[in-house]
């Protein structure tokens, strides 16, 4: 009867991750996590990616209380990973509630940015005027146009050009990144050819520091695992000469070849690098598997923890 019992858990957990079908019933116990105090992927990733790690495994056999009281600084694509969490474990069953930040600041980004029109509220919240939109793929389909939505980018462009009006800031290339990055995911992030993964993406105007904070999160394999990387570059990090963030950077350089090794393939990551560079965006950061690369300031490490997926992270301003 155990035995059985493991099986049909596989089989049910098997066909949420092919399918997307949910499991047949809600779990009855819940567990807290506790959010770290500056609720950060790009200025705390160990802290946020210990949080994520602790949220995914007690989501897989309990529901899951996020406790946010504590967070003292919040920043927008850790709200669009927050949101991207949620969802991805109710297909599993898993109810996902929480709290808010009891910050007064924290509070105030938190409900600005759009995460209120995801989650369930209270009946006497009242919805403010939003700095941020979060939107995300659209599920009611599989097709291309679904996956690879330009109307989806050009609208939080939209969204982040009537923002940053009155400051006489342009959003540059972010419509750009954005239909790069959908492509990317479309092309890559899954490991089955038929199956294409979810993303969210965000825009979140700071009118304290005059920038448009963009994010783009898929919840696919990660670069580390959709590259198919050269075998001197394998035997270099087998030897350890190399690590997985020396590789970040040399495929945001352009010195690792595109996977389908297909001539003009490839430009994505370099193409947002070269923006980066060239200083059309700012402050751009990625975070795929348990790596991170502060574009601008050329610095990449390797984390303690994975993130599953990729998620890129640029600002507009000034």
């Amino acid at each position: 009867m155990e035995a059985n019992a493991r099986s049909k858990e596989k089989r049910r957990v098997r066909r949420v991750q092919e399918q997307g079908q949910p499991r047949e019933k809600h779990f009855n116990r819940q567990v807290g996590v506790d959010s770290p105090e500056v609720f950060s992927l790009i200025l705390n990733p160990d802290g946020m990616l210990a949080f994520l790690r602790a949220v995914r495994q007690a989501a897989r056999r309990r529901n899951v209380y996020v406790n946010l009281a504590k967070v003292k600084k919040i920043t927008p694509e850790a709200i669009a990973a927050l949101l991207a969490a949620i969802h991805q474990f109710r297909k599993f069953g898993t109810a996902i509630s929480g709290n808010v930040p009891t910050d007064a600041t924290a509070l105030k980004v938190l409900n600005h940015s759009g995460f209120r029109t995801y989650v369930r509220n209270s009946p006497d919240f009242k919805y403010p005027t939003l700095v941020g939109k979060i939107t995300k793929r659209n599920l009611s389909g599989e097709t291309f146009q679904n996956h690879f939505d330009q109307q989806l980018a050009k609208d939080l462009v939209q969204f982040a050009i009537g923002k940053m009006a009155e400051s006489g800031h342009r959003p540059g290339p972010s419509y750009a990144v954005f239909c790069e990055a959908m492509l990317n995911t479309w092309n890559h992030a899954s490991e089955l050819v038929a199956r294409r993964e979810p993303w969210w993406a965000s825009a979140y105007f700071d009118a304290e520091r005059q920038r448009t904070c963009f994010t783009f999160i898929d919840q696919g394999v990660g670069i580390f695992k959709s590259h198919s990387l050269t075998m001197t570059l394998n035997i270099l990090v087998a030897l350890r000469y190399l690590d997985r963030g020396e590789l970040l950077k040399r495929i945001l350089h352009g010195e690792i070849p595109s996977t389908t090794r297909i001539p003009g393939r490839g430009n994505g990551l370099p193409g947002m690098f070269e923006h980066c560079r060239a200083g059309r965006i700012r402050n751009f950061v990625i975070i795929s598997n348990n790596t991170i690369g502060y574009v601008e300031s050329n610095i990449y490490k390797v984390l303690p923890s994975e993130f599953e997926g990729t998620l890129l992270y640029w600002e507009i301003g000034s």
